[in-house]
């Protein structure tokens, strides 16, 4: 029997010990076979079964971890991190975290009118779930990358 969630564990871990071995290629692969596997949160259509909650959190975890360091393997090529960072926002969307290395990501590729779009959504988002600002400001990320851009 094929259970989707074992093989993306699988995926994840093995991933995770080939680029323990140093071989970025071999992980690469891993994980982006794990990411492709994951299609959202274990059980979405119930939300409130309190038997799968543990398994949703950890799922949904092993597929943030995925993702962050698919995008940390690919920090010299923004084209191919970006893909990767947008699809973390998606599950992380309160990160301030994650939120940064999008929006600095962004613009890197000079997609400044992007990054200041989703800035402003993601400062609205973070002051109605938890009545906070974002940790740093899209001003200081764009001078930031303007005093050490990256090759």
């Amino acid at each position: 029997m094929w259970i989707d969630a074992d093989h993306f564990q699988r995926c994840v871990d093995d991933g995770m010990a080939a680029l323990d071995a140093g071989d970025r290629a071999r992980a690469t692969d891993l994980l982006r076979r794990a990411v492709s596997l994951y299609d959202g949160d274990f059980l979405a259509d119930d939300p409130y079964a309190e038997w799968a909650l543990a398994e949703r959190d950890r799922l949904h975890a092993l597929a943030g971890k995925a993702l962050r360091t698919l995008a940390d393997l690919h920090v010299d090529d923004p084209v191919a991190a970006i893909g990767h960072l947008e699809r973390l926002a998606e599950i992380e969307p309160l990160d301030d975290d994650v939120e940064r290395d999008l929006l600095a990501t962004w613009l890197r590729l000079g997609r400044k009118s992007r990054a200041a779009r989703h800035y402003r959504s993601f400062r609205v988002r973070l002051m109605r779930e938890l009545g906070e600002r974002p940790d740093f400001e899209l001003a200081h990320l764009a001078a930031a990358g303007r005093s050490h851009p990256r090759a």
